[in-house]
């Protein structure tokens, strides 16, 4: 910015020119400073078996695209609606990670995505679940 410039400057909408603005880059990069920012997303409930079965997930397909630093999965089930979720499995997944083999039963299935450590960034794509009818054990 040059005060004294002679150039044609075009007016913003609160009346300044525009050389004399303040430009702030918040939010930039994947850490706050020099420490993580804890990131989650869980899913809502998904009825995964109606009736007096129950669902065993054995293994599922991490679909993470642009994945750096390890990103933990969580599987959350739960045998009737309102009934508390437990954790049905939990595990470090990271960019090699082609499969993760599992047990997992419940009637109902959410899936809580985390990340915790420094540099960490991920995209997440479609679920892929290795399931079959069970009974109620």
């Amino acid at each position: 910015y040059m005060p004294n410039s002679t150039t044609l400057a075009q007016p913003t909408v609160i009346g300044l020119t525009a050389g004399v603005s303040t430009l702030y880059d918040q939010e930039k990069g994947t850490n706050d400073d020099t420490d993580p920012i804890t990131a989650f997303i869980t899913s809502g409930d998904v009825d995964i078996v109606d009736g007096d079965n129950s669902m065993f997930i054995k293994r599922y397909i991490p679909d993470l695209k642009n994945q750096e630093g390890a990103v933990n999965f969580q599987f959350l089930v739960r045998q009737y609606p309102g009934a508390t979720q437990t954790v049905a499995s939990s595990t470090l997944v990271y960019s090699t990670t082609t499969k993760v083999d599992m047990r997992a039963r419940g009637r109902q299935v959410a899936i809580k995505i985390i990340s915790t450590e420094v540099d960490t960034k991920w995209r997440y794509g479609t679920l892929r679940i290795d399931g079959q009818q069970d009974g109620l054990r």
